[in-house]
């Protein structure tokens, strides 16, 4: 007896079908994982800190949240994710930010956001945009090795145009590539 190759294909194609998005959402865990135990790090959160609120001392933070990520026209971006941290730090007072960390489908930082700060004195990247030169070079320094030349001309452009937020974002990109938490 034949069985028409209708009724083979529907179950099969069902079944790839599933079987793609499992592993897109295993994928996607896989990714928030990598993503989360590298911010989750207290290295790291000071060195966010350090930049974001420079001079301020880190007291706690947390991640409370991930969203999907969005293009310019409101379509979900598949595997892309961001993930949502609460920073408290103390400079002349308490100090609250929340911070969106863009992440690809790998897990990769491409992008910081800030979405609040209680900071007026202690504003995100007002310290940092203005010693930017120094720290700017600190970085340079002392990634001097690993970069490309390419990788040094943006930076020392970061350096020139005192666009501490591309430091912070390029820093992250080096120390999670660099496995430094």
């Amino acid at each position: 007896m034949k069985i028409p190759y209708q009724k083979i294909t529907m179950p099969l194609t069902l079944m790839v079908i599933l079987s793609a998005a499992s592993l897109c959402e295993a994928q996607d865990v896989l990714a928030v994982g990598k993503a989360r135990q590298f911010l989750d790090s207290t290295s790291t959160a000071k060195y966010v800190m350090g930049i974001v609120h420079m001079g301020a001392e880190l007291r706690q933070y947390e991640c409370v949240g991930s969203v999907g990520v969005v293009d310019s026209s409101g379509a979900k971006i598949p595997g892309e994710f961001a993930l949502v941290y609460d920073y408290v730090w103390m400079a002349n007072g308490r100090g609250d930010t929340r911070l969106l960390f863009l992440c690809d489908r790998n897990g990769n930082i491409e992008d910081v956001q800030v979405r609040s700060s209680t900071g007026v004195l202690q504003a995100p990247y007002l310290v940092s945009n203005g010693t930017i030169q120094v720290v700017g070079q600190v970085l340079l320094e002392a990634f001097r090795k690993e970069m490309s030349p390419q990788e040094q001309r943006e930076v020392e452009s970061l350096v020139r145009n005192a666009d501490s937020e591309g430091l912070l974002e390029m820093g992250l990109g080096f120390r999670q590539a660099m496995g430094i938490r």
